[in-house]
């Protein structure tokens, strides 16, 4: 009994264990989905979708958002005909990664069980497929073309058509596409040197369609360049800055994997967990090159890694970013595993043959266990998370519709920070940093509603519902406050607004005695063992103050 049930757990043929797991991936999505309310990134996409032009959402957006257009197209359809918000958001979400996870259970060469877990790990199931992202994309690009890649020498259209739609999905995906394509040209190359036909390469098939990519991938690249007035993430891009984070190349395999130091909760970075994610990490990617060299998959797996982990330790790279990593050696495990010729390092024999007992396959089969378990704990937590708490912007909503506020003028809070950032500092409209242009709630919240409520988001083109990530400059301030002043003292704040900034008659004490809390609401966002909450609310302002504020 135990044999049989060894053979069926490893065994690589499909049935009814495969379309069972389908369809509680399907069951699963959608029942997490009724729950999870979608975070700014998702809810920008819709926002895009549903009110910028088509040339905008080509030619201008990618600019700024620094993503191919492919998702927003996707969802313009839905979003552009008044479609519900977030079922049709999921429901476009949850078919690819349906279609991605089908081409893992039918066509990858994983063992059952195996096959059968990767659905349900956090980055293929939660982060991926109940958070609606481009990363689906990504993630069923990288399926389909392990699923080509053993024949893409006889057939390659089959393994560079889901490159592009890799390159189509992410700028990461561009970097992967554009590295897995230069080893395959090296061999190509190679290939038609030995056999001194170097010539009929433009005979060869496998030279248009790698041609044909690179120009879809230069196409891609000029539409996201960043614009001379994209305002980025991270402030300090120095090269200095980066430079210190090399070490993260060392990180990223293992945290994508079962580590949990690069993780949305900062104060969770300690220094002995970097100690320790480190060594992990070192010792994973020394097993991943050993494997990979033994077969002759070295360079294929080094060459989009270390381009990726470059282009994120240089230029950008943030926690959500860690599945494509996955995503990314799932396609080398599958390659390697796709050869009938694989097999493992000779040291690998030679270590079990010195340490082989009853002790240490027990030992062994622990740690693969508990390993597997990690990915798999982090889904259920933030599933649970998801169900039992809420990230506030549908209750926010309705609660807006609920009081008869929409008709109001609301003002929306931006972003800003301050010169001298000391808790003893006062907070005085000199020592803030406004940068009136970025008002990301404004896109979170818009999707629920039939137009703009907030009178202050993109107040100079008030009929767009997302967030521009363009900087802010004096004169763009000088600009926002001087229209805000028009409608003089918001009836409603959406969060504690400085205003301040915008009425210099007012100090910022002043706010406190002319507004009254009205309603204050949780929001929390979950990534693997984490839970950051944040809280937002809602302020009137006093009857004695109203139609106050505007210019004489």
């Amino acid at each position: 009994m135990k044999a049989e049930t060894k053979k069926l757990l490893f065994s690589k043929e499909h049935g009814k264990a495969e379309l069972i797991v389908l369809l509680a991936y399907i069951v699963g999505v959608i029942a997490i989905g009724i729950f999870h309310e979608p975070w700014f990134d998702e809810s920008q996409a819709w926002s895009i979708a549903r009110s910028a032009p088509f040339n905008d959402m080509i030619f201008k957006i990618p600019h700024y958002e620094g993503h191919p257009p492919l998702w927003y197209l996707m969802l313009a359809p839905f979003a552009k005909l008044g479609a519900p918000f977030e079922i049709s958001l999921k429901a476009v979400n949850l078919a690819v990664c349906a279609a991605a996870v089908w081409v893992i259970l039918y066509k990858s060469p994983f063992p059952k069980i195996v096959r059968c877990v990767i659905p349900f790990t956090f980055f293929f199931f939660y982060q991926t497929a109940v958070i609606c992202r481009p990363y689906s994309l990504t993630m069923l690009g990288l399926a389909l073309a392990a699923w080509g890649y053993k024949g893409r020498n006889e057939k390659p259209l089959r393994y560079i058509l889901p490159l592009m739609l890799l390159c189509a999905s992410h700028a990461y995906g561009i970097i992967l596409a554009g590295g897995l394509c230069i080893v395959w040209a090296a061999e190509i190359i190679t290939e038609l040197v030995k056999s001194k036909c170097l010539m009929s390469a433009f005979k060869d098939k496998r030279f248009y369609s790698l041609l044909l990519i690179l120009i879809f991938a230069l196409a891609l690249i000029a539409l996201i360049i960043p614009a001379e007035d994209v305002r980025y993430l991270h402030m300090d891009d120095s090269f200095g800055s980066r430079a210190r984070n090399l070490y993260m190349i060392l990180i990223y395999p293992i945290d994508s994997l079962f580590g949990i130091y690069i993780d949305i909760d900062a104060i969770k970075q300690s220094t002995s967990g970097l100690i320790t994610t480190l060594i992990g990490g070192t010792l994973l990617l020394a097993l991943i090159v050993l494997i990979a060299r033994k077969n002759k998959k070295l360079a294929t797996f080094a060459v989009p890694f270390l381009m990726l982990s470059v282009f994120g330790v240089f230029k950008y790279l943030y926690w959500n970013h860690l599945g494509v990593f996955t995503f990314f050696l799932m396609f080398i495990a599958w390659i390697i595993l796709d050869d009938e010729n694989a097999a493992m390092p000779e040291l690998f024999g030679k270590i079990a043959a010195k340490i082989e007992s009853d002790l240490t396959r027990t030992l062994g089969k622990v740690a693969l266990v508990g390993i597997t378990l990690f990915p798999l704990s982090w889904t259920v937590y933030c599933c649970i998370c998801d169900i039992t708490e809420p990230y506030g912007m549908r209750e926010v909503a309705q609660y807006i519709k609920d009081n008869n506020i929409e008709g109001h003028d609301i003002m929306m809070c931006w972003l800003f920070d301050y010169k001298d950032k000391s808790l003893m500092a006062k907070r005085s409209d000199a020592n803030r940093i406004n940068m009136s242009n970025e008002q990301s709630d404004g896109a979170s919240l818009t999707p629920y509603f039939d137009s703009n409520i907030f009178y202050n988001f993109n107040i100079t083109h008030h009929d767009d519902l997302y967030n521009t990530f363009k900087k802010t400059t004096a004169e763009d301030n000088e600009r926002n406050f001087g229209l805000w002043r028009e409608y003089g003292y918001p009836e409603y704040m959406f969060c504690k607004c400085p205003i301040d900034s915008v009425f210099p008659e007012l100090e910022y004490d002043d706010i406190d005695e002319m507004y009254e809390l009205e309603a204050t609401f949780e929001r929390h966002c979950f990534y693997k063992l984490s839970d950051v909450m944040e809280t937002v609310q809602i302020y009137h302002l006093k009857e004695e103050y109203r139609g106050k504020g505007k210019p004489q």
